[in-house]
């Protein structure tokens, strides 16, 4: 329907439905997820994972949204970083779209910055994953919030957002469950 529109006043109205049915979408697929991870039925696969890819991929999708479409993700990826690794990309995706969508909404103008390096303790290899933003910050006391179900942090810095306060709450689950933590340093 928008590609056929010329009026610009009904291009920004398809924009606004576009942009609460994308909402609306994040709010079921956070409420399914978390539903699953209290079953105790939530899958994860061994499968081979190309980090490089995935995050090409989360940036090419973040950047031809809306909210995404003038900001700049910028990707560091060292040397140390493997080909492939074992691990589930769904979910890993899952957890750096989260982060990567949460430092856009929480940051203006400045890039977004991904960084993957790679240490290897007793043989195994351990991806460590940041994304950094240049927002506001968030307060000490409100760090520990920022990772518990259905918590928000303070209301000036997510009035404007919508969600369940879930999806923070999900990305530390699965992060977890697969043997890794999760952490925010402001």
């Amino acid at each position: 329907l928008s590609m056929d529109e010329d009026d610009p006043r009904k291009q920004e109205l398809l924009s606004h439905a576009r942009s609460a049915g994308d909402g609306l979408s994040r709010i079921v697929n956070d409420v399914l997820d978390f539903s699953k991870m209290e079953a105790g039925v939530f899958p994860f696969e061994k499968e081979c994972v190309d980090i490089r890819a995935l995050i090409e991929s989360i940036r090419i999708l973040v950047t031809s949204q809306d909210q995404g479409a003038h900001r700049e993700i910028l990707t560091e990826i060292g040397e140390t970083v493997p080909a492939l690794f074992l691990g589930d990309a769904t979910r890993i995706r899952q957890v750096l779209s989260n982060l990567v969508s949460n430092a856009l909404r929480y940051s203006h103008d400045e890039p977004i910055i991904l960084r993957v390096s790679a240490a290897q303790p007793q043989g195994d290899c351990r991806l460590r994953v940041e994304v950094q933003d240049f927002g506001v910050g968030i307060s000490e006391s409100e760090i520990d919030n920022l990772f518990k179900d259905f918590s928000q942090i303070s209301k000036p810095l997510s009035a404007v957002t919508q969600g369940t306060d879930l999806g923070l709450a999900i990305c530390k689950r699965i992060v977890n469950d697969i043997g890794g933590n999760i952490s925010v340093d402001s």
